[in-house]
């Protein structure tokens, strides 16, 4: 079976018009990617028979979970470009139609639970810019969003998705486990599929 393309940090691939996926939100810390929210993400997509390669997720995290197997040393400039996350993030960012923002965000290790405790500082801006991008061209774009039903701090998100029909996907705090919402995941694929169509 062909599955969906999977893009992880440093590496470059074609996104096709509509059928790119970029999983934005709070990056686990080094050892705790591997196990890490995105990776449940990739995890359902790559085994749903109803995605295949023309698709592609971008995952903004090294794929070894080790910001350090990436990294080259800045003794040139082409190594100061490849190191360069900010820029390789904005743009596949702008390359992918569909930005999903998943926003498990603690300020304490003992609300975050399985979670590492991670507000998401850089996220939070990501998050504003990425959704009046979204506001601009609906027609184009999509933008998915959701948190865990404890996360702190997304109350205004919230209530700016909603206030332009947006659905906000939320998993419950007994489903913690799960680390994503499944009716999150679902949005991507059916959107993916959906979008395969779109001439």
């Amino acid at each position: 079976m062909e599955t969906i393309r999977t893009l992880f940090s440093r590496e470059h691939e074609t996104v096709l018009p509509n059928l790119g996926v970029f999983l934005a939100g709070p990056t686990p810390p080094n050892e705790r990617m591997e196990s890490g929210w995105r990776r449940v993400i990739l995890d359902k997509l790559l085994k749903d028979e109803r995605l295949d390669p023309s698709m592609l997720i971008v995952s903004p995290e090294p794929e070894s979970g080790n910001w350090n197997t990436i990294e080259k040393p800045n003794t040139s400039l082409l190594n100061k470009v490849h190191n360069d996350q900010i820029a390789w993030e904005w743009q596949y960012l702008g390359l992918c139609d569909i930005t999903a923002f998943w926003l498990p965000t603690y300020f304490s290790e003992e609300k975050a639970e399985n979670f590492p405790n991670n507000i998401g500082p850089t996220s939070r801006w990501e998050f504003g810019y990425y959704f009046q991008e979204y506001l601009k061209n609906p027609q184009k774009k999509h933008f998915i969003v959701g948190a865990p039903e404890d996360a702190e701090s997304v109350n205004w998100a919230k209530k700016l998705v909603a206030s332009h029909g947006i659905k906000w996907h939320v998993l419950k705090k007994e489903d913690k486990e799960k680390q994503v919402a499944d009716s999150f995941i679902e949005e991507i694929a059916t959107t993916l599929v959906k979008n395969k169509w779109v001439f």
